[in-house]
């Protein structure tokens, strides 16, 4: 049996307000999220944890406000165990432009 990381969200936001990623059905732990900007510009993103919910804000920020460069990509490896109750949030400052993957273990 192999243990590899696998894709279990993807999206692409196409809105600037704080929006819901992922919400595990079971507890699980999520390894990492890669944010790739594909525009000719800098992006500015947030990443939230919300264990209850999905309110996105200050209080719950993993985060912050950080640039990405253009054609750049972003590695947020700070494991993160989540319950079936929570979620993950994200925030961008322009639409339509960074595609963000989160991946997690599964053993196969």
């Amino acid at each position: 049996m192999a243990i590899t990381p696998t894709p279990i969200f993807q999206i692409v936001p196409d809105t600037v307000i704080a929006i819901e990623l992922y919400r595990p059905a079971n507890p699980e732990r999520l390894e990492s999220i890669v944010l790739v900007n594909t525009s000719v510009g800098s992006v500015v993103v947030s990443i939230y944890h919300d264990i209850d919910g999905k309110l996105f804000d200050d209080t719950n920020i993993l985060l912050h406000d950080t640039t990405i460069s253009a054609g750049a990509r972003l590695l947020f490896d700070d494991r993160v165990l989540m319950n079936d109750s929570g979620s993950i949030g994200v925030k961008v400052d322009t639409i339509d432009v960074v595609t963000i993957t989160g991946y997690s273990w599964v053993d196969f």
